[in-house]
């Protein structure tokens, strides 16, 4: 007979280990404040943050696992935003031909 699991067990079964954040964290929440044209406070208020802890990542403070997604999930709806977080801005950024 097998045990069916509940959608929580199943979901931190699924996790992974989240990768270390880069050092210019700062940096690129900063260019992402530039591209969407809003604050961090003003993500964070949204998801429902507050809005002192956006001021906390900025001074280098790294976001919980929480917050980190509610940024993920900011980024995901400006153009380019994920790329702004994740890419290498010291690399060129990688063009479609």
């Amino acid at each position: 007979m097998s045990k069916s699991i509940t959608g929580e067990e199943r979901d931190r079964r699924l996790r992974f280990p989240a990768p270390s954040l880069p050092q210019d964290l700062p940096v690129r929440l900063e260019r992402l404040e530039d591209r969407s044209g809003t604050s961090l406070e003003e993500v964070a208020l949204a998801s429902g943050i507050p809005p002192h802890q956006a001021r906390l990542w900025r001074v280098g403070r790294p976001p919980s696992e929480e917050e980190l997604r509610a940024i993920m999930r900011f980024a995901g709806s400006v153009p380019g935003g994920i790329a702004v977080l994740l890419l290498d801005s010291a690399q060129p950024w990688p063009v479609r031909e």
